[in-house]
């Protein structure tokens, strides 16, 4: 039983910080980037935004199942964390950390439904959701580059 996590590729946003689209797509060379990805899973839970289903959506990950998942998607803090047509608002830390724990849950709910899930989402979501306090009382997470997995303990 394993969980996978998989930041999506380079997005015109990791280009171009300065970016004000909406919901923004894969750059270039993310997209060359998620044609070298592979891998089966039993379950995929992919991020609403567009940069990390175009991430599933070019790669050569095959799977049993695949699952559009609410709670994966970016730390909302600018346009490029919006869909479009959704209002634009930042989401504070405590609501990220509330959401990072109910994925948290869902996804030990996935694995002991299907044993192997690929979890495709943000750096932000990812670094809260693998986030534990250290005896110096610092916070502590996995950060992801664009295009990068890890294995997670489940």
């Amino acid at each position: 039983m394993t969980i996978t996590v998989l930041r999506h590729c380079e997005s015109v946003f990791n280009v171009d910080p300065a970016s004000t689209q909406r919901d923004c797509p894969l750059s270039p060379a993310g997209e060359l980037h998620a044609a070298t990805l592979r891998g089966h899973y039993e379950l995929v839970l992919v991020s609403p935004l567009r940069r990390a289903r175009q991430t599933l959506e070019l790669s050569d990950i095959t799977y049993g199942a695949v699952e559009t998942c609410a709670l994966a998607r970016e730390h909302k803090t600018g346009p490029c964390d919006c869909v479009d047509g959704e209002a634009f608002g930042n989401e504070s830390e405590p609501e990220v950390i509330a959401r990072a724990a109910r994925l948290k849950l869902f996804l030990a709910e996935a694995v002991a439904r299907h044993g192997n899930v690929l979890l495709i989402a943000h750096a932000d979501i990812v670094w809260y959701l693998t986030a534990s306090r250290e005896g110096d009382g610092d916070t502590y997470g996995v950060w992801l580059d664009p295009g990068e997995m890890r294995r997670l303990d489940p």
